[in-house]
């Protein structure tokens, strides 16, 4: 962390004590000789607690979670009702375990799955990716505007206003595509750079 080398840094190099340090940086003069002391960077690790109060509740959770799941998203009820619900039945634990159960339980069980129109109907209610296929909003103007974008100029209609008939034959690409590959061109990019930077 920043502040720990800047402590030693105040201390070793620009000799400060430990008082000034504190003073200056708006810490207390403790913490200051705990960063002094550390040999290591310290790391916050949450312990993972027992839940000794949800024990008993567990089953009855994990019961609610599982018939809700069978439900639409609109209808299940939020960690928030489901923890007021074990409390009507003398759960007296706070409502952080109740949430990270229910975190816990999700993340098991609701994930994102990967299917296409192609595969069998399931019938449950989880999201379906698919492969895009169309244009991007990026490209929409390029391919259908009359004036703007930067591909080339769209007539529709001859110079009288009648209808400009269209042959393959005379057609022009409208948005030419790059012959190389994105990889190619940052490779290129990349040398280029990796040149001027050499001693």
């Amino acid at each position: 962390m920043d502040i720990i080398y800047e402590i030693r840094r105040r201390h070793s190099v620009q000799k400060q004590t430990i008082t000034a340090i504190a003073r200056d940086m708006g810490i207390s003069r403790p913490t200051v000789r705990k960063h002094l002391n550390t040999v290591e960077e310290p790391k916050y690790e949450r312990v993972q607690a027992a839940s000794p109060k949800l024990g008993q509740f567990a089953e009855q959770l994990t019961q609610w979670l599982e018939e809700e799941s069978k439900l639409s998203r609109q209808r299940r009820r939020s960690a928030h009702r489901l923890f007021e619900g074990l409390q009507e039945i003398g759960y007296i634990g706070d409502y952080d375990s109740v949430q990270r159960f229910v975190k816990r339980w999700k993340s098991g069980t609701d994930s994102i799955s990967l299917k296409t129109k192609l595969d069998e109907d399931s019938g449950d209610e989880q999201v379906t990716f698919e492969p895009f296929t169309g244009v991007g909003a990026r490209r929409f103007l390029d391919f259908f505007s009359m004036s703007l974008g930067t591909g080339n100029k769209l007539k529709r209609k001859n110079k009288d206003g009648s209808i400009l008939e269209w042959k393959k034959q005379d057609a022009i690409i409208r948005v030419k595509l790059i012959p190389e590959s994105y990889i190619n061109i940052e490779s290129a990019a990349a040398s280029i750079f990796d040149l001027k930077n050499q001693p």
